[in-house]
């Protein structure tokens, strides 16, 4: 099939009003005294990030009142979402809120033929795709036509490359860390390639399985881990299993090598790390490339080796979630707390006010709600120093309050 890369943002979304501290809300009024409706919610929390839920749990207090709903939160470990969406409906949570891709892709397997049940997603870049929806031609309208809306909270992947060009010094290569079943991050590591091959920049693709990926491959003989993965290997232009490289990376690699002998380190490299632990696959990565990009996700729990093997061999890295962030030597951080918060109106709109989530236009954020963090003591060990235009994480981290660059809902 032909090779195809997508824009994430479109004209459309361009304009799109940015999220938070844009004026008083309207639109919400919180039940009487005398009601005594209780509003059970429900969210399958998985990424650590406290800043993120309490938005939420915040603006269902602002809305509903506190006494008007009780969250019912499941925590996920290695990929147990389906017992954890089975709770939440046997305890008749009529909106769910997921916070990663494959939460939203498993939740919206269980409920999409309930109509009582919607899915209000945050982190995700393509609820359709995510969802297995057929992509609408006329994207402008960013609705789902599902039971399900949300919040995208990614950057730009144009801007996450431009950080990651300033902070590293003549970028000549980028390994891409991944796991196939990861296909929210594979997308985005596709558009991320495009830019690479426009920008002259040489990539290669790395395998970090999670333990979902390992699963499937070491049990591929099951009839549902042989349908999951073929589902794997069908969801992008390029089956996601079989990790790509540039047309140049071998010969950045090895500039005095001829093709024939290039053609043969190409074929015994993708070998020596096909079913390779995880340390020498990062070995490798840092062996061969200037900068590491990690888009989080899947990797959240890897990411202290891959930073630890990165810093020793003078590798930059750029993490594109907000806990690969906090150890990458760069990141792009947005304001999880807001993100929560706008999520946790969502649901007042959809359970008082009535609206479908089919009809909601699901949001994104404009590049002006990110902000360019490093980590110094990273950038002491690499020898490099930022501009004013970066702040270091910990000293930014310190003076951050949760909903400080929040308007929030006044009774």
């Amino acid at each position: 099939m032909k090779r195809r890369f997508l824009p994430i943002f479109n004209a459309a979304l361009v304009t799109a009003l940015v999220l938070g501290g844009c004026g008083k809300s309207t639109g919400y009024k919180q039940p009487k005294d005398d009601d005594d409706t209780v509003y059970n919610v429900g969210i399958i929390s998985e990424t650590g990030n406290t800043y993120l839920e309490q938005g939420f749990r915040d603006a269902l207090d602002d809305t509903f009142g506190e006494k008007h709903v009780n969250v019912i939160s499941k925590s996920v470990s290695d990929g147990d979402y389906p017992d954890a969406v089975g709770d939440l409906l046997d305890e008749q949570t009529p909106v769910i809120l997921t916070e990663s891709e494959s939460a939203l892709s498993s939740a919206y397997s269980m409920v999409k033929d309930d109509e009582n049940t919607s899915l209000v997603s945050v982190n995700v870049q393509d609820i359709l795709r995510a969802t297995g929806v057929e992509e609408k031609e006329d994207t402008s309208e960013r609705t789902t036509g599902i039971n399900v809306t949300g919040i995208s909270s990614n950057p730009y992947v144009s801007d996450q490359l431009s950080e990651l060009i300033e902070a590293t010094p003549n970028l000549r290569s980028v390994g891409i860390m991944y796991s196939p079943d990861d296909t929210d991050t594979v997308k985005v590591d596709r558009t991320l390639e495009a830019f690479l091959t426009q920008a002259g920049i040489e990539y290669r693709e790395y395998i970090l399985p999670s333990m979902l990926y390992k699963s499937l491959m070491t049990e591929s003989t099951d009839t549902s881990s042989t349908t999951l993965l073929n589902s794997i290997r069908n969801s992008d232009d390029i089956d996601p299993t079989v990790p790509q490289m540039s047309e140049g990376f071998a010969k950045h690699v090895h500039p005095d090598y001829e093709n024939a002998k290039l053609l043969e380190w190409e074929k015994n490299s993708r070998k020596s790390l096909l079913d390779a632990p995880d340390d020498k696959v990062i070995q490798s990565a840092v062996k061969d490339n200037d900068a590491l990009y990690i888009a989080g996700g899947s990797l959240d729990s890897k990411i202290s080796d891959i930073v630890s093997a990165a810093k020793k061999a003078g590798v930059s890295t750029f993490g594109g979630d907000d806990i690969t962030g906090r150890e990458t030597l760069v990141t792009l951080w947005s304001d999880p707390y807001d993100t929560g918060y706008q999520a946790g109106k969502m649901v007042y709109q959809i359970l008082v006010n009535g609206e479908k989530p089919s009809d909601m236009q699901y949001q994104y954020r404009f590049r002006t709600s990110f902000v360019k963090l490093y980590n110094k003591s990273y950038a002491d060990a690499l020898g490099l120093t930022f501009g004013k235009s970066f702040h270091d994480y910990s000293a930014f981290m310190k003076s951050y309050k949760p909903g400080s660059n929040t308007t929030r809902i006044e009774e």
